[in-house]
C-alpha cells in the first residue's frame, strides 16, 4: 500500500483482512505517530519509508517496486492513499453539513441535512472506491424515488445534477 502524504493506517489495517502480506510504503516520508506505528506493528504490517523510484511491471502487471537505491521488492498489487479534496463547493454553498474530512454528512439513505438533497460517492464518504459510490448512488436513487412518491411530484419538477441529487 502506498501512502506518501497521509498515514495510511486505516486502509492498511482494513486491507489486512484481505491479504496476509501487506506492506506500507511511505516513499521517503513518514507521517506515522508512535501510536500508529504500534498499531501497524501489532497487525504485522511493516513500514518501508525508502523513496520509490519506479513501479516495475510487464504486460500491464506490477512485478516490483524499485527504490531510489535501485533495490527491488516483489509486489503483485498496490493500493494508493494520498488524500483528496472536494473539487467543487456546491455542497457547502447549498448549506450541507460537512465533517472534519470535508465530506457531506448523510444519513443511511444518503440524505444530507438540506431537505431534498441526496449525495453519493466521493462527496459523501471518505472511502474512495467505485463500488462504494455505485452502491450509495443506488441507495440515493431508491430514496429519491420514495420521496417523489410521497410528495407525488411531477417528473418535470425534479432537478437531478450529478453527483448531487436534489428534489425541488
Amino acid at each position: 500500500m502506498y501512502a506518501k502524504n497521509k498515514s495510511g493506517l486505516e486502509l492498511a489495517v482494513s486491507l489486512k483482512t484481505w491479504s496476509k502480506k501487506l506492506v506500507l510504503y511511505t516513499d521517503g516520508r513518514n507521517y506515522l505517530t508512535p501510536v500508529e506505528k504500534e498499531v501497524l506493528q501489532k497487525n504485522q504490517i511493516p513500514v518501508i519509508s525508502k523513496r520509490i523510484s519506479v513501479l516495475d511491471g510487464k504486460n500491464e502487471k506490477l512485478l516490483n517496486i524499485v527504490f531510489s537505491d535501485n533495490k527491488k521488492q516483489r509486489c503483485d498489487a498496490i493500493f494508493f492513499v494520498n488524500g483528496y479534496e472536494q473539487q467543487c463547493s456546491i455542497a457547502k454553498s447549498l448549506g450541507c453539513k460537512m465533517n472534519k474530512k470535508g465530506v457531506v454528512v448523510t444519513n443511511r439513505l444518503q440524505q444530507a441535512n438540506v431537505p431534498g438533497l441526496f449525495v453519493a460517492g466521493d462527496v459523501s464518504k471518505d472511502m474512495q472506491f467505485v463500488v462504494v459510490a455505485a452502491a450509495e448512488g443506488a441507495k440515493a436513487a431508491v430514496s429519491i424515488n420514495k420521496e417523489c412518491r410521497k410528495k407525488i411530484v411531477k417528473p418535470d419538477n425534479i432537478c437531478v445534477t450529478f453527483p448531487f441529487f436534489h428534489i425541488s
